[in-house]
């Protein structure tokens, strides 16, 4: 567990035509950043953890932002020869918001994100991983107020088979679909076998 804070001050001075402009901003910083590991060595194990950053970010001559980050994950790994396999998930989350009247300059994002994987290796010369990805994020971008939201599910399958002579030659195969929906969404997909012969 990290605990950490800070504090700075700046001056600023512009001299110009008519009234000079003067300002004092300060700037602090407060953040936590927590880990835990469950069962090391066993054959499932656990991974957890959480950050958060609170901090003050002084501009010149502009009102200052409030920058917040936070980030809070788990993780679950299952240990085996032929088929080890891997859970996550994340929420994370970053806010920048002006401290004046004015609310253009606010920024956010939110985005929470599942992913499995797992390895399908019944031998040295044949492997098979397949890779699946959820990811829901959600913007809003400095200087105006639409919300832009994307859910994707993003699937890659990569197979290895190697054959012939003391196994040689090769065969890979990657497969792999992007399905998106909502703003800005892009959908993909591809398919390309690869055969080395030796």
């Amino acid at each position: 567990f990290d605990l950490r804070g800070g504090l700075s001050q700046e001056s600023l001075h512009e001299s110009r035509p008519g009234p000079d402009v003067r300002e004092d901003p300060h700037g602090d910083l407060f953040e936590y950043d927590a880990r835990a590991t469950l069962f090391p060595s066993g054959v499932i194990s656990a991974n957890v953890f959480a950050l958060k950053q609170d901090r003050r970010q002084p501009r010149m001559f502009l009102p200052s932002l409030e920058r917040r980050r936070e980030r809070y994950g788990a993780e679950l790994i299952y240990s085996d020869r032929i088929l080890p396999m891997r859970l996550s998930f994340e929420d994370a989350s970053e806010d920048l918001l002006s401290l004046g009247r004015s609310s253009n300059d606010d920024e956010r994002r939110h985005d929470r994100r599942l992913e499995y994987e797992a390895t399908w290796q019944p031998s040295e010369h044949h492997r098979l991983h397949l890779d699946y990805e959820y990811d829901d994020p959600r913007e809003e971008y400095s200087g105006g107020t639409t919300r832009f939201d994307t859910v994707r599910n993003y699937f890659t399958l990569n197979h290895v088979l190697q054959f012939g002579e003391d196994h040689k030659s090769r065969l890979d195969t990657v497969a792999r679909v992007q399905d998106e929906s909502g703003d800005l969404a892009r959908d993909v997909s591809e398919f390309a076998p690869q055969v080395r012969l030796q």
